[in-house]
């Protein structure tokens, strides 16, 4: 089979914001977070409705009000809602 330049970055598109296969997803300065087990915590039920997009930068407000920007985010993207996971793992 030969290479198809095309294919790939079509496949990159699709797939880039996504978790891998081993099922775990870490946000740089967090902890490794297991995409299943923070599923079970939150509730997300059935847990196949529910899937990882990562955010690359994100603008918000801290406590004081400031808009400030963080470099990685993700969200569980479910049926009608999105659930924001930050830096801590915490949703």
């Amino acid at each position: 089979m030969s290479y198809s330049r095309d294919a790939a970055v079509d496949y990159a598109r699709r797939n880039w914001n996504t978790n891998c296969h081993d099922g775990v997803i870490s946000i740089i300065g967090g902890p490794i977070i297991s995409v299943e087990a923070k599923k079970r915590q939150l509730g997300l039920s059935p847990s196949s409705d529910w899937k990882i997009e990562w955010m690359r930068k994100y603008r918000h407000s801290d406590d004081r009000g400031n808009m400030v920007e963080e470099q990685e985010a993700a969200n569980f993207v479910g049926p009608g809602v999105a659930l924001f996971l930050c830096r801590d793992g915490m949703a």
